[in-house]
């Protein structure tokens, strides 16, 4: 289903002035015709919709999730030609981020913390879209050509891989503008804080985009002393903003500091205001906060998961898809004048462990296994103050990857400060969370003590 430039932004130009009534109103109509696109042109949804009555609701709607739509890619795809065989060959071949499948689909993975990392296929109506959204939302309060790299140099700390979607929109962003490294350069947070700190003060960005964990650990660099940059803007995204990272970022940066809450999944799902709270984008989004039964949640209770739907991915469907993302909603009114619901995320952050008589930051160790093959997921627990110990569900049992994966993040451990850190091996299967739900990926001393308990 195509939508061309000037489409798009009557999309989103439609909802700019309207009640929350007349809001919910436009995105049934646009659930309806997502709906009825899926029924009639994907073999997956046509089945799931096979007895869906000729008035439905979006609660009629069956649930999807991960596990059910990668069992057969092929007929999720409403294009009967796409293929899983050839969305991986493209992923595991093209080395360009910015370059599309057909010259048509952006494609991308998530990020593999239930199973396998699961293709994702956007098509070009898709991203005009979202790609309006962060320009006429996220930066609606700052200079948009913040976000040009031809008017303002621009820093991204973030994962240096084509899979992950802020490295793809980095590339994406340069070669639309034909930006050069002297404007625009992405830094790895693999690298050691002291290395991104010289090279940011280096180059002297006005704008940094990355991750709140790393870009908290530079707001405390700034702080110190030891970072020396004078950004006009800080966007976050990927992870869990806190509170308390915010205003630390805020103090050390002085500057506007923007989320975005976004998934491969979902899109653009919410986005911050001038008063620093983030707001759905109701009219290309249904965000619904579930139990653990599957039942919606009042306002202000956190949920166990969400039920995601994209309303403008016509590619590869996502309809009342669930994500294991802990979420509160309230529709109080918020200062900035906004009547777009407000979210707020509870259980998306990766966070930290107090190893080696220092904080770890485990978005390092995350980045290293989102490169990494051979395993279906996996799990770091730290057993003792020096020692990690990686499980991991093998994709082919006879090939053992553990002890080569346990190597390949000791020696990273070793390389960035952690000179007496052990991390070993383990045929153990992996600790489910109490609630039973999706494994965690890291688990602190404290928590593999409560494990051992139950």
């Amino acid at each position: 289903m195509e939508i061309d430039a000037a489409q798009a932004l009557k999309f989103l130009a439609q909802s700019e002035h309207l009640t929350m009534d007349e809001i919910r109103s436009l995105q049934e109509k646009r659930l309806k015709l997502l709906v009825e696109y899926a029924r009639n042109h994907s073999g997956k949804f046509a089945e799931l919709y096979a007895d869906l009555p000729e008035s439905y609701s979006l609660q009629d709607l069956p649930i999807t999730d991960k596990v059910m739509l990668m069992a057969n890619m092929d007929d999720w795809f409403t294009d009967d030609q796409l293929s899983l065989s050839e969305v991986q060959k493209f992923l595991d071949e093209n080395t360009d981020p910015g370059k599309k499948l057909r010259d048509i689909y952006s494609v991308l993975t998530t990020s593999g913390t239930s199973g396998y990392p699961m293709p994702m296929v956007r098509d070009e109506s898709h991203d005009r879209i979202h790609g309006l959204l962060m320009a006429q939302r996220l930066l609606k309060d700052v200079d948009p050509q913040l976000l040009n790299p031809l008017k303002h140099k621009i820093a991204a700390v973030v994962f240096t891989s084509g899979k992950v979607s802020s490295y793809s929109s980095f590339k994406k962003m340069l070669k639309a503008t034909g930006a050069t490294e002297s404007q625009a350069i992405a830094l790895s947070i693999l690298e050691p804080i002291p290395v991104l700190v010289e090279k940011l003060n280096a180059f002297q960005p006005e704008t940094v985009t990355g991750y709140p964990s790393v870009l908290a650990d530079l707001a405390r660099e700034q702080l110190d002393g030891r970072l020396n940059i004078h950004p006009q803007v800080i966007a976050c995204s990927a992870e869990t903003l806190t509170k308390e990272h915010y205003h630390l970022m805020k103090e050390a940066f002085q500057c506007p500091v923007l989320n975005n809450y976004c998934s491969t999944e979902g899109g653009e799902i919410a986005m911050s205001c001038c008063e620093g709270n983030l707001h759905v984008n109701l009219d290309c989004v249904i965000v619904e906060p579930i139990d653990k039964n599957n039942q919606p949640v009042e306002e202000g209770v956190l949920s166990d998961a969400v039920l995601l739907t994209d309303l403008t991915n016509f590619t590869q469907p996502i309809i009342r898809y669930r994500v294991n993302d802990m979420v509160r909603f309230y529709h109080s009114t918020c200062a900035c004048g906004s009547l777009l619901p407000i979210i707020e995320i509870v259980g998306r952050k990766i966070g930290s462990l107090n190893f080696c008589g220092k904080s770890l930051n485990t978005l390092t160790i995350y980045a290293i296994m989102t490169e990494e093959k051979g395993f279906i997921n996996y799990q770091f627990i730290q057993i003792n103050e020096h020692t990690l110990e990686l499980r991991a569900t093998l994709a082919h049992p006879e090939q053992n990857v553990r002890e080569t994966l346990s190597q390949t993040i000791e020696a990273f451990l070793h390389q960035n400060g952690f000179a007496d850190a052990i991390v070993q091996a383990s045929n153990l299967p992996l600790i489910k969370n109490a609630h039973g739900g999706k494994y965690k990926q890291f688990l602190s001393l404290n928590e593999f003590r409560e494990a051992q308990k139950n």
